[in-house]
């Protein structure tokens, strides 16, 4: 700041408020605990000072016009100065209309003594919150950034230099962190021995508690029960590839490290993230470290969009709803699959080692007083994630079905039906010729029939397989020939097992069939998503 004539010592405070209408005056040389002078409606109604309060020379202050005795022409003394940390020595008493350098405080007794001596019948004052710039002693800082050398004694550093007595430099220094974070608006009041007084402000923002992405939780609804289950959520941590939390996160899914149940970093072996069902397409759970006033009843705020972030996107925003991950519940938000507008980056011949995938991202906007999340002009604290997945909302591929080789291990691990419990040969209930031991018994003949390159069965086997598809299969049809399935006609595809999206498991047509009744029965050893 800068005067034209050093004839008087200029003020400034702190002030916010704007947006609530509650006023809220700190004072920036006490801990954070101690530094709102006041700040709810519950002292202060619309238009009213808070108690004890009053506005004069665009200065607040505590207010004297009452209750003031003297018992000196240079002391003061009023019940408001009695333990009020926010008066101190070098601060400013208005009285007998003249502002007069505070030189001693005792809150005990509640007693300012100030210098210029006043007639003791002025029993009325105005004790201003603000600091004062009027040292021309040379002060200095630690390198701790406390105060040295305080030669005035009012707890602040400040520096007073001119060239040329015509233009004055004034620095005075305090501590952001000791005010909260959100809008500010710094107030400089200056006047001259005459009594006239002029003002100044700057709007700024005081960001000491940034808000940080310390991970994301992505889902998607694989077996299409309308929830995101705790199996279907990936983690990515930054601690996973030894990154520091951060304010802007560039997530390529199939590149990022994961985290085991202790912790530990885990090599990457994914794939790709891979949005899959239509209706709950993407679920984004962030954790965070920093913001302000982010609680169950004013969680996190998001916008989210396609593309890549350079900075946080301003609009609209939504608040995060309450969905429960892999590790608790959080806040975070759930989308339908038409906000993948950009269509599927797999398709039956693009799959997932050639597609380049897509970019979404999400902006996340904490609750910092005096501001509006997403607001072009005055945002909250945000912080943003580019996610690189890919998108497989489309069914466009024919189901993949196929049988496992017959096998023989041992007397115990083979494909002959209840194998596993075989002591002997004699106990097995069937008979398997696999492929290689018919060819090389010499008893192959011929490319069809029974003597062709194919393996023999007889007695009791069993058949394994695998189904699969790129979404959800529904329902297993199988048909052999020459046995009825269900009752059905012998060699027809029959309909054996119904995918259940509510309980996430198959259901089976007949699951009641034995293999000693009915001689077949089915059963769904593994679940692939």
């Amino acid at each position: 700041m800068k005067a034209q004539a050093l004839t008087s010592s200029p003020f400034f405070y702190y002030r916010s408020g704007t947006k609530t209408g509650v006023d809220k005056v700190y004072d920036p040389l006490l801990s954070t605990s101690s530094t709102t002078i006041y700040t709810t409606a519950a002292n202060k109604s619309a238009g009213t000072l808070a108690t004890g309060i009053a506005k004069a020379d665009s200065l607040f202050g505590l207010d004297c016009s009452t209750g003031g005795t003297r018992d000196s022409t240079t002391t003061f003394k009023h019940s408001g100065i009695k333990s009020n940390a926010h008066i101190r020595k070098g601060g400013l008493i208005k009285i007998g209309g003249v502002y007069r350098t505070i030189s001693a405080v005792d809150t005990t007794n509640g007693i300012v003594t100030f210098s210029s001596p006043v007639d003791t019948s002025f029993t009325t004052a105005f004790i201003p919150y603000a600091q004062v710039v009027d040292s021309t002693y040379s002060e200095t800082l630690n390198e701790d950034g406390t105060l040295g050398n305080d030669s005035d004694g009012d707890g602040m550093y400040e520096m007073v230099s001119t060239q040329d007595n015509k233009n004055w430099t004034l620095t005075g220094t305090t501590n952001s962190t000791y005010i909260p974070d959100g809008n500010i608006i710094i107030y400089c009041v200056a006047f001259d021995k005459a009594g006239n007084i002029s003002s100044t402000s700057l709007t700024t923002q005081v960001q000491n508690n940034p808000l940080k992405l310390t991970k994301i939780y992505l889902a998607t609804d694989l077996n299409g029960n309308g929830s995101y289950d705790a199996t279907e959520y990936e983690t990515y941590a930054r601690a996973a590839e030894n990154m520091a939390n951060t304010t802007a996160w560039n997530l390529e899914t199939k590149q990022h490290a994961s985290l085991d149940a202790e912790n530990n970093i885990v090599a990457n072996n994914r794939i790709r993230f891979i949005v899959k069902n239509s209706t709950n397409a993407l679920a984004v759970i962030p954790e965070t470290t920093g913001g302000n006033n982010i609680t169950t009843t004013t969680p996190l705020n998001y916008i989210f969009g396609d593309g890549t972030l350079t900075a946080a996107k301003t609009g609209t925003t939504a608040a995060c709803a309450v969905l429960s991950n892999s590790s608790n519940t959080g806040y975070g938000l759930s989308l339908a699959g038409g906000k993948f507008t950009s269509g599927d980056t797999l398709t039956s011949t693009v799959r997932s080692a050639a597609s380049s995938g897509h970019t979404v991202n999400v902006t996340f906007y904490d609750n910092t007083d005096e501001t509006t999340p997403g607001d072009t002009t005055n945002p909250s604290l945000a912080a943003y994630v580019n996610v690189t997945l890919d998108i497989d909302l489309v069914d466009d591929m024919k189901p993949t079905a196929t049988f496992d080789p017959f096998h023989w291990t041992s007397l115990t691990d083979n494909s002959v039906y209840d194998s596993a419990n075989a002591a002997k040969k004699a106990d097995l209930k069937g008979h398997i010729e696999l492929e290689s031991d018919w060819t090389a018994s010499g008893n192959k003949s011929g490319t069809t029939g029974v003597k062709d390159g194919d393996p023999k069965v007889s007695g009791l086997i069993t058949l394994t397989g695998t189904s699969y598809d790129e979404t959800r299969l529904s329902e297993i049809d199988i048909g052999i020939t020459g046995i009825k399935l269900n009752g059905g006609t012998a060699g027809a595809s029959t309909k054996l097992a119904t995918y259940n999206t509510t309980s996430g498991n198959w259901d089976l047509v007949n699951s009641t069939a034995t293999v000693e009744s009915n001689g077949w029965k089915f059963q769904s050893a593994e679940q692939h998503h």
